[in-house]
């Protein structure tokens, strides 16, 4: 008799902890709950949608299945703004999943996590330095993806960024008189982020570090190479009237 009212009073317990929308699950195909919880993502439901889409999870529905489940989670955190969430559903789909068709569509959302976060270039700059990292990733892992053309358009974007930043230490320590550590950063600038949209001014620069600190054989080699990769630049006009000065002084 006790253990007839134990059997009853957890199958109550139970039930009360099983929500209307639970039972309904229950008896719907993984089909019909992905299906369900993808109008809700559209709808802007996300909340709702994770809550259906987790249902199938928790089910073992196959590999077809699985995956739109595991992307649609994804893609609700990406909407709601809630990136770091959606990178790490990114990465377990890419773990899960890395030969699926869609792979590279998790890839480049991946690194568009990364992307979404870039703060100005007087900032940290790890969001880019991320996002660049995964975006490379992309083209070397799936370099027939459909995305691979926004992808490149995204690096050289990143790569801007990076040497924005890059730019931005330099001339601070130009300012400062501290023109070895400046002539550095321009240097390390101009080799890792060739075609920046800041090299004209950082070639102008490290030619002027280069000045301050008697290297006038550098500082001429930078005054070249303005004159023959940008000579519309205005700071190549400028680089040739301080070339042609220091060698008047001499």
């Amino acid at each position: 008799m006790p253990s007839r009212i134990w059997l009853v009073a957890m199958s109550v317990l139970f039930a009360g902890c099983s929500t209307a929308g639970d039972m309904a699950y229950l008896n719907m195909a993984p089909e019909q709950i992905l299906a369900q919880g993808g109008e809700k993502l559209k709808q802007g439901r996300y909340e709702e949608a994770r809550t259906a889409l987790e249902k199938i999870r928790e089910r073992d529905a196959g590999a077809h299945i699985g995956a739109a489940t595991q992307i649609r989670i994804a893609d609700s955190y990406y909407a709601e703004g809630r990136f770091a969430d959606a990178a790490g559903e990114y990465k377990r789909f890419l773990e899960l999943y890395p030969y699926n068709r869609i792979a590279s569509y998790a890839q480049y959302q991946l690194a568009m996590c990364s992307f979404k976060q870039i703060d100005s270039p007087d900032r940290t700059p790890e969001h880019a330095e991320k996002a660049l990292a995964e975006f490379e990733a992309l083209l070397s892992r799936y370099p027939q993806s459909p995305y691979a053309d926004e992808t490149r358009e995204k690096i050289a974007a990143c790569k801007d960024h990076l040497a924005e930043h890059e730019y931005l230490i330099g001339q601070f320590y130009y300012k400062k008189g501290a023109y070895q550590a400046a002539l550095s950063r321009f240097d390390h600038l101009l080799d890792k982020y060739a075609h920046a949209k800041v090299e004209p001014s950082a070639l102008y620069h490290a030619l002027l570090s280069a000045a301050e600190l008697g290297k006038r054989e550098d500082a001429a080699r930078y005054g070249d190479r303005l004159a023959r990769e940008f000579p519309a630049s205005p700071y190549a006009a400028q680089a040739a009237r301080r070339l042609g000065l220091h060698s008047a002084l001499r």
